[in-house]
């Protein structure tokens, strides 16, 4: 079996897009080498391997469990079964957060539900400044992954498991200009149960009760009891676009006087909700 046979074999089955991408980790050639050589005959563990990525996708494993790793905000994220797959509406957060910085210095960065650490490790490669950072989550596994991540992209930041925001209160009374980032689960269990290619990811990172912002309202409950109204404090959190209204009425619950933006995704969905506290 050569490149050519390869790749028509696995597009009957899969996406061309995956098996390409598929093939060039089960060869360890890169893509612009399996479009120049068609020719190129896979050995026996090539073809092995190759065949068993592909049975891989078909069952919905996301190609970015399959090959371990994934690119977000131009950098490249380890990944496992236990962080999300890093979507590119993501990055609208960091978009938000580097433009924040730019405007004003920030004494703390915080990120919520950090899985794989994408988000505060690409804020850190775009700025030239270095801030206080912290990232949490719940899963030691998660953790264990963006340790990694971190390292690999040489930027550093201070991991800690716990629920939320509990494991950094005493930074955020100690800050002043805080950034919060927080792409948490907002997946009710109806949209789960719809959407088969989100499977294979972890449940965890996925669902919340109360319309998909149950973990939103604890966050946002726990900055009630922290005496913020003399702090500058910026929140970026990612939601699903038909959760503009319900987290509007959770902030504002919560939080006094809030000023609250939605900005949309490149859909032109509502995607991102950006809150300042003064």
């Amino acid at each position: 079996m050569n490149i050519k046979q390869a790749l028509q074999y696995a597009s009957e089955q899969i996406d061309q897009n995956d098996a390409e991408i598929l093939l060039t980790h089960a060869i360890d050639k890169s893509r612009a080498f399996i479009i120049a050589h068609p020719e190129y005959k896979l050995n026996p563990s090539q073809k092995k391997q190759f065949k068993k990525y592909i049975k891989k996708r078909k069952e919905n494993s996301p190609v970015a469990y399959i090959i371990g790793h994934k690119e977000f905000y131009n950098l490249d994220f380890k990944l496992n079964n236990y962080t999300l797959v890093p979507r590119p509406e993501t990055e609208l957060i960091v978009d938000k957060a580097i433009e924040k910085i730019k405007e004003r210095e920030i004494d703390l960065l915080l990120d919520i539900g950090t899985g794989s650490g994408c988000i505060p490790i690409s804020i850190l490669k775009n700025i030239n400044n270095q801030i206080k950072t912290i990232a949490t989550d719940i899963s030691k596994k998660a953790l264990k992954v963006a340790k990694q991540n971190a390292k690999k992209h040489n930027v550093s930041i201070d991991f800690r498991q716990g629920n939320l925001l509990e494991p950094t209160i005493k930074e955020i009374v100690e800050a002043k200009n805080i950034i919060i980032t927080a792409n948490l689960p907002y997946i009710t269990q109806k949209q789960y149960e719809s959407e088969p290619s989100i499977r294979k990811e972890p449940k965890q990172a996925l669902i919340a009760e109360n319309e998909g912002l149950k973990y939103y309202e604890e966050l946002i409950e726990q900055l009630e009891d922290i005496n913020i109204e003399e702090k500058n404090i910026t929140l970026l959190f990612e939601i699903d676009p038909s959760q503009s209204k319900k987290i509007k009425e959770i902030i504002f619950k919560y939080l006094p006087n809030p000023k609250i933006e939605i900005k949309k995704d490149l859909k032109r969905n509502d995607r991102l909700v950006k809150i300042k506290t003064s």
